[in-house]
């Protein structure tokens, strides 16, 4: 797994996240609403911070709200 956080945008979200051969968590919070609302709008976020995990291009896992290190892991666990 790897620990590095990628900057996604408009430009680079199918081939960092979509195209990944391993399972991706995106912060919906991080990525900029303002500046990339057609990645929220796509996806059907509505509120942050929304958590996304993609498995082979597709969403698999949802959840938005603000999280406690204990329920992050958890939810993390429950899908990767």
């Amino acid at each position: 797994m790897s620990d590095q956080a990628i900057d996604l945008s408009d430009d680079n979200f199918d081939a960092e996240v979509l195209n990944s051969d391993v399972a991706v968590l995106v912060d919906f919070w991080a990525v900029d609403a303002d500046a990339h609302p057609a990645i929220l709008s796509r996806f059907g976020i509505r509120g942050i911070p929304t958590l996304i995990v993609f498995k082979g291009g597709e969403p698999v896992a949802t959840k938005t709200g603000a999280l406690s290190k204990l329920q992050l892991t958890e939810y993390v666990d429950g899908v990767v």
